[in-house]
């Protein structure tokens, strides 16, 4: 009876071990997480650019253009994007 005394006790031990273990990975897991967003810009649209998009003529003229680009492979039509913003 002893043995299966000791054997609970090293099985509820290895239970308690693998879930430290599994919190300490997630853990690790987070911070790097956290350290990459912290790291990272999430700039994703210039002031130029939110200030086209917040403008409904100048957001026409870049679909427009981007429309053009997908159709012709240039970029000519965004030059009248610049003149309009300058």
């Amino acid at each position: 009876m002893a043995t299966v005394k000791n054997s609970d006790n090293t099985s509820s031990l290895s239970t308690i071990l693998v879930i430290l273990g599994t919190l300490l990975i997630f853990g690790i897991i987070i911070k790097w997480l956290n350290d990459i967003k912290k790291n990272t810009s999430s700039d994703i649209v210039s002031e130029e650019g939110q200030a086209i998009l917040q403008d409904p003529d100048k957001r026409e003229k870049l679909r427009e253009a981007i429309d053009h680009y997908h159709q012709k492979g240039t970029w000519e039509k965004l030059e009248e994007i610049s003149e309009v913003t300058n």
